[in-house]
């Protein structure tokens, strides 16, 4: 079976289960199938060569990889969920429908993509008209059966020029982002800041602070209110091996102390002195973990005595009297 008799019968499975189904009134998880992935990411391939997306090599891609998300690719796909946790060859990927997700495919064909279903990538009200009869006919059935347990494609994607709109939107992303991450292409780097949180989760979960820009969109999304929070954004110690949802990852990975985020911080308050750290929202938020320092359970002793070291000189070059950092030998 070539690849489109399968991308054809997949996407009328798809349709026949819907959407989504509801179970005490909340919308739940879609499973999907390796094989499905595989299918969408061969699917988001071809349509990336018809916009002439330079893929990189499978030596760059597998190093950029690395420099991302602090993992070592082995050619196997992989998805990565929420909070750095992720899977090699799983046997289903889990897809959250009723919200944005910041979950990512790495693909083995060397492009990255959201997780997609089927109908989200490909118009099937204009490329398959027979299956916008079987959608009538589920309609009629759940009609009569006076009991909808089951969300149609069709309520969602809309007519066939929304649904193709849509469909171009999500195409677009794909490409964009992956002509940044592997080409160095920054032209639309507010524009895919703006479309999910998956780019401010790649900064504060996965440790990446290669890119200065990057990481002052994150600071700056954060505002600068009471709750200010710098803590995932100063340092980083990801876990040497995925791990499963029912895992619990253990982090033992290459610690780091993310330089661009003090650059960041450091042009903000160029040249100003404060009497104690609590007098600006950068430095309260920064004293405030050295202070916890000597609780986090994931750095052990040297690393904290490295990161001390770094707090400390830092808070000091604002400070008009140092001695009010009260924290000096916490740790």
């Amino acid at each position: 079976m070539n690849l489109n008799e399968k991308l054809k019968e997949t996407l009328e499975e798809e349709i026949k289960e819907g959407y989504q189904n509801i179970e005490e009134d909340e919308l739940m998880s879609s499973e999907v199938s390796l094989e499905d992935m595989e299918l969408m990411s061969r699917h988001l391939q071809t349509q990336l060569k018809k916009e002439s997306f330079e893929f990189p090599t499978q030596e760059r891609y597998k190093k950029r990889l690395n420099q991302l998300f602090g993992i070592e690719f082995n050619g196997e796909s992989t998805i990565l969920y929420d909070q750095a946790i992720g899977e090699v060859e799983p046997q289903t990927v889990f897809m959250d429908s009723y919200e944005i997700s910041t979950s990512i495919f790495l693909t083995n064909q060397n492009f990255i993509t959201p997780p997609f279903r089927l109908p989200e990538i490909i118009n099937y009200q204009k490329d398959y008209p027979y299956l916008i009869t079987i959608e009538e006919e589920m309609t009629k059935e759940l009609e009569i059966e006076k009991n909808e347990t089951l969300i149609l494609w069709r309520d969602m994607v809309g007519d066939k020029e929304e649904h193709q709109e849509s469909i171009d939107n999500n195409i677009e992303y794909i490409l964009k982002l992956n002509n940044y991450l592997f080409n160095g292409e920054k032209t639309h780097l507010n524009w895919l800041f703006e479309q999910n949180p998956f780019l401010e989760m790649l900064v504060s979960s996965y440790g990446y602070n290669d890119d200065i820009e990057l990481v002052e969109k994150v600071i700056n999304q954060r505002g600068v209110d009471e709750n200010f929070y710098l803590d995932d954004l100063i340092w980083y110690k990801g876990a040497k091996k995925l791990y499963n949802l029912e895992e619990e990852p253990i982090y033992n990975g290459e610690f780091k102390i993310e330089d661009n985020t003090f650059i960041v911080i450091y042009n903000k308050l160029k040249g100003q002195k404060f009497h104690v750290p609590t007098q600006n929202v950068y430095l309260k938020a920064l004293h405030r973990i050295l202070v916890e320092l000597a609780e986090e359970e994931t750095l052990n002793q040297k690393e904290k005595e490295e990161l001390k070291f770094y707090l400390v000189d830092f808070l000091s070059e604002f400070l008009l009297d140092s001695s009010n950092l009260e924290s000096l030998t916490l740790v």
